[in-house]
């Protein structure tokens, strides 16, 4: 999957390296292939983790993967194309189910309902979590609210491999 996100024989580097970033990408690949891995991608405004994760939806439901897509709101633009990537067909596309969920008390509430619906995802992506942290008065509630917003989700995410 990640060899359609990065063209890694077009790195410039040694044979030794190329093999050694190969090896890097297989074993995540091995990891990502059984559903059982969590990420946390981070990094400031504008960086791409955006781009990445939704290339990441398009790469599992290429792979005929069910997709839920998390975000606190619609982007105002399409996240940028990786250049090998062609358009994805409709049968893709109907493989990705996008959720807009503004507040955190929202967003607790879809995550606690994963549990109740008949929908089988073999991925959740959450784009923007921090979003969901919203105003906290103190570092003790700031550490408490990032603690259940994470444990919903992953709760969500074990719910669903369990079932599939």
């Amino acid at each position: 999957m990640l060899s359609r996100l990065f063209n890694i024989s077009s790195i410039c580097c040694s044979s030794a390296e190329m093999d050694s970033q190969r090896d890097t990408f297989k074993s995540l690949l091995e990891r990502e292939a059984c559903y059982s891995t969590k990420f946390l991608i981070c990094g400031p405004q504008s960086c791409g983790k955006t781009s990445l994760m939704f290339e990441l939806a398009l790469s599992f439901a290429d792979e005929g993967k069910h997709v839920i897509f998390v975000s606190p709101r619609k982007p105002e633009r399409l996240p940028l194309k990786v250049s090998a990537r062609t358009t994805p067909t409709n049968q893709t596309l109907k493989l990705i189910q996008m959720v807009y969920i503004e507040d955190r008390e929202e967003f607790l509430k879809y995550m606690a309902t994963i549990h109740t619906t008949q929908k089988l995802a073999h991925i959740i992506l959450v784009d923007g979590i921090d979003q969901f942290y919203g105003e906290v008065s103190s570092r003790n509630q700031e550490m408490a609210v990032i603690a259940k917003v994470l444990a919903f989700t992953v709760d969500a995410f074990l719910f669903q491999m369990k079932k599939l």
